[in-house]
């Protein structure tokens, strides 16, 4: 058995952070995902799932745009008809900076021409449609309920883990405390 409830100063709800979903969370929305929280107020709390790759590319829902072949990623079920995308170029692109030198959003200009130049790659940037949110005081709840497990910093590692493996990976990069929670079974009934 494991601790649900775990929030530490390693592992705090914070914006930069990343929300590891309980094992048994019911929401088919969010069952064992792992979500970068980019915002993290009393008001409002804004996070993109990482390891729920669509089988669209950027070019399949932006005309014209120089890199296509750019993966999609669905980051949540709120307003899935927007485009959001976090990435590593900091200053040069702009945007709201997080943690590890990654930032969300910026000037989509200069990510345009920075595709035309053929700089962008899955690693320096990720494009996500819709994003997860929560109103007031809603996420707190939610993890005091047992829904979420407070993570570590966003680190770059995280985008080279395949998607498939994020989940489990990342509650195994959390320590001992966490292997029970990453080896449980995808079917309670099967433990």
């Amino acid at each position: 058995m494991y601790i649900r409830h775990r929030m530490s100063e390693e592992f705090p709800i914070d914006k930069g952070h990343l929300l590891v979903s309980d094992p048994w969370l019911k929401d088919p929305h969010f069952h064992r995902t792992v979500i970068l929280l980019t915002e993290h107020e009393a008001e409002c709390s804004i996070g993109f799932i990482q390891n729920k790759p669509l089988t669209l590319t950027v070019g399949d829902v932006l005309e014209d745009f120089p890199s296509p072949e750019l993966p999609l990623f669905l980051g949540g079920p709120v307003e899935t008809d927007t485009l959001h995308y976090l990435h590593l170029f900091g200053e040069k692109v702009g945007g709201q900076p997080l943690q590890g030198g990654l930032s969300w959003g910026g000037q989509f200009e200069v990510i345009r021409l920075l595709a035309t130049n053929g700089e962008l790659h899955p690693l320096n940037i990720r494009f996500f449609i819709g994003y997860s949110g929560w109103g007031p005081h809603q996420l707190q709840s939610e993890f005091s309920a047992g829904a979420w497990i407070g993570g570590p910093e966003f680190d770059l590692k995280n985008w080279q883990t395949p998607p498939a493996d994020l989940w489990r990976t990342t509650l195994r990069n959390m320590g001992a405390d966490f292997i029970s929670i990453a080896n449980s079974p995808e079917d309670p009934t099967l433990n």
